[in-house]
């Protein structure tokens, strides 16, 4: 721009081109995009957030419910769920809770019964043994009268045999009752078990000849130390070679065998049925499904001796295995923890 021939300044005109137009536009858009990303993000966040506190409210009463449900299965019985009146889960809870009182009346319900079950055979037992001792008493000291005729003699001799062997279920009933009470506890000692095997063989040996079965000993030689309460194990070996024999038919077999595997020594009681005791079977079957409290359960025609070797063998964290060896043969076994000192002394 001149004025008066001067120059005085400079006009620039810039008109709008494509180019320029095109590179706001995109910058534009870039703007628009990374803050709508950041938006995005932000909304994620927050709805990730409020549902998580939105689950975990609608969850926490379920949740606490399950929680309940496994205290009570472990063992807390008096766990119960505390839910408000207007939660959704309410009808569950209360249901849960009425059904946990239910069940744990008559859980007092069975122990109270179990328990004057238990202290009824005690008194019984006891109660009997003074009165049978009597019994068997007068009737030695007429066995013992020789003005007797020959069938005198053999009532009082069937008297004997019968005093004889109700007193011995007496005490089988007594010792039953004092292992289901927990009166019994196992008094644990390193001694040789082919020594007791050996004991309890000969001990059988004549009643065995008697009846004519073969009675063996297998392994019984070999020096076996193991850790029980002796006292235990004897009753244990006695009452099922008693059984064995008492199963075996005339011109039978009855083994007792004894394998070691480092750990533990298996003692197992073999013996010829004629016919297979098939109600043994199905009895030990059913046995191995139920719980080691039990009350007294025991196979048809064998007395209280194998509920108490049940019992006794529990104590020692063991159990009866039976086995059908073959249509005449039969097995029970039972494993005895090796003395690990002996062990360690003899490597």
């Amino acid at each position: 721009m001149r004025e008066k021939g001067q120059l005085q300044g400079y006009v620039y005109v810039v008109l709008l081109g494509e180019s320029y137009g095109t590179t706001l536009m995109q910058l534009l858009q870039d703007y628009v995009v990374e803050w709508g990303l950041i938006t995005t993000l932000f909304m994620l966040l927050a709805a990730l957030v409020v549902g998580f506190v939105v689950f975990n409210l609608l969850t926490r009463n379920l949740t606490h419910i399950i929680k309940t449900v496994m205290r009570f299965r472990d063992g807390t019985l008096t766990a119960r769920t505390q839910l408000k009146p207007n939660s959704d889960l309410a009808p569950l809870a209360n249901a849960f809770n009425t059904m946990a009182d239910q069940l744990g009346q008559s859980l007092d319900q069975l122990q109270t019964a179990e328990k004057l079950r238990r202290d009824l055979i005690a008194n019984v037992s006891h109660d009997l043994r003074s009165p049978m001792t009597s019994i068997r008493g007068y009737a030695e000291t007429l066995d013992m009268d020789a003005s007797l005729d020959a069938t005198q003699k053999h009532y009082v001799g069937a008297i004997l045999q019968s005093t004889q062997r109700l007193t011995k279920r007496i005490n089988e009933l007594f010792e039953l009752s004092k292992l289901e009470a927990k009166e019994r506890k196992p008094e644990k000692e390193p001694f040789l078990l082919s020594d007791l095997v050996t004991e309890t063989y000969t001990n059988f040996q004549l009643i065995a000849q008697h009846k004519g079965i073969s009675f063996l000993c297998i392994n019984c030689e070999v020096p076996l130390v193991c850790y029980a309460d002796i006292n235990m194990i004897e009753q244990v070996l006695q009452n099922l070679v008693e059984n064995a024999i008492n199963y075996s038919p005339e011109d039978g077999r009855v083994e007792i065998q004894l394998f070691n595997n480092d750990q533990f020594v298996r003692v197992s009681v073999i013996n010829t049925v004629s016919p297979l005791p098939t109600s043994i079977l199905d009895y030990f079957g059913k046995i191995n499904q139920v719980d080691s409290r039990e009350s007294i359960v025991r196979p048809p025609n064998s007395g209280l001796g194998l509920a108490i070797v049940r019992k006794i063998l529990v104590l020692h964290r063991s159990q009866l295995q039976v086995a059908c060896l073959s249509e005449t043969e039969i097995s029970f076994s039972f494993d005895v923890p090796v003395y690990r000192k002996f062990i360690d002394e003899t490597v």
